[in-house]
């Protein structure tokens, strides 16, 4: 219901209502209108927004990672299939976790980490790791071979 709120007014109640209900949101995050956690077990570092209709799961987000619209962070690649690739009972759970200053456009599937200071292209499904600095676009999600450089 709280996802609903629209305008400032909404922003501000979204992050005090995630601030008192998931593992960790700091009190200076941004989450967009239509934004849903389905597991509690997320955590917000400071200074990080997230856009409009995004799902996110069991998901770590570094201090000002920037999360476009319309994007989902499932909890990890498998729910309903153990590693050994069996049906489970209950869907087991992993932690993706989203690197400090990381960007991630929108429309973008992500169910493997990201490092810190990348970037993940809008359409973008991340299916494997994408280490720290890099550029990763495409589906499934390759790394270009150009860096992020950091201002001096």
């Amino acid at each position: 219901m709280v996802a609903l709120v629209p305008t400032i007014a909404g922003v501000v109640l979204r992050g005090a209502f995630y601030f008192g209900t998931l593992d960790e949101c700091n009190w200076e995050v941004h989450v967009g209108f239509g934004t849903i956690f389905s597991h509690r077990a997320a955590r917000l570092a400071r200074h990080v927004s997230v856009g409009a209709y995004c799902v996110l799961g069991q998901v770590h987000i570094g201090a000002g990672a920037k999360i476009g619209s319309h994007v989902s962070v499932p909890s990890g690649k498998r729910q309903h299939l153990n590693r050994n690739g069996e049906l489970c009972e209950q869907g087991s759970y992993d932690t993706v976790r989203i690197g400090e200053q990381a960007w991630i456009g929108d429309g973008a599937i992500v169910v493997a980490d990201v490092g810190h200071h990348c970037i993940v292209g809008a359409g973008a499904v991340v299916s494997d790791p994408v280490p720290p600095m890099r550029i990763a676009v495409g589906n499934p999600a390759r790394m270009l071979d150009t860096k992020v450089k950091l201002p001096a």
